[in-house]
């Protein structure tokens, strides 16, 4: 038996013994886990009836789109670095502002997102200039490193 086994079965006579656990009570309903302490009070009645009903806060709903959306953007860049060597200098620009518009797009979203999730379900934001940086080194090098990531090197 392990330690980690021995000391919880230590913790758990001693909770009998004292009269807090019963092992032998069985609650016959399912669990009700209610923490709703991440929501504004003024918000809990309604988000409350929401999802008693099926529905979920108008934040997590949110969050799922910008999640998918993330993931799509980082399959879009990945793309476009392993084509844009084959590019010409006006695909090239075309590319990057089209993705710097995207990119802005999502970071602006993001940013509106977090101004009204609670704290623990925030999302870090996008590093827009950091991603075009990294597209735009394609120019100079396509190797990329073993990590997918374009290291510079001096010429």
């Amino acid at each position: 038996m392990s330690h980690r086994s021995h000391l919880i079965d230590q913790l758990l006579e001693e909770a009998r013994k004292k009269g807090i656990y019963n092992a032998e009570f069985r609650w016959e309903g399912p669990l009700l886990f209610d923490d709703t302490t991440h929501v504004d009070p003024a918000d809990r009645v309604a988000f409350q009836l929401l999802k008693s009903n099926g529905f979920a806060p108008p934040f997590l709903e949110e969050r799922a789109q910008l999640i998918a959306q993330r993931k799509a953007c980082v399959a879009a860049i990945d793309v476009l670095c392993t084509r844009f060597a084959t590019f010409n200098v006006v695909q090239r620009h075309s590319a990057i502002g089209e993705m710097r518009r995207v990119l802005t797009d999502l970071w602006r979203r993001t940013l509106d997102y977090n101004l009204i999730a609670p704290p623990a379900l925030q999302i870090e934001g996008i590093r827009v200039e950091y991603e075009l940086t990294r597209i735009e080194s394609f120019m100079n090098d396509p190797r990329p490193d073993t990590d997918g990531y374009v290291e510079h090197r001096p010429q």
